[in-house]
């Protein structure tokens, strides 16, 4: 899994890992059938009844689905 890459005061190059919460977003972004129906007419994607999300994961995975 590729971080970002930065380069330090002293001249090394570093890479951050990317945090749990974009390592969930990204799951969810390319998985939404984990945590949503399809509706076989519309194809619309709802959530499904018994999944909570909280704002942050929820605000964040809009985000990326929209670049995606």
């Amino acid at each position: 899994m590729l971080g970002r890459v930065r380069l330090k005061e002293n001249g090394i190059m570093d890479e951050e890992l990317p945090t749990l919460l974009e390592v969930t977003i990204r799951f969810l972004a390319k998985n939404l059938d984990v945590i949503c129906n399809t509706d076989p007419v519309t194809h619309q994607q709802e959530l499904k009844d018994d999944v909570v999300v909280p704002n942050e994961i929820c605000d964040s995975t809009l985000m990326v689905v929209m670049i995606v």
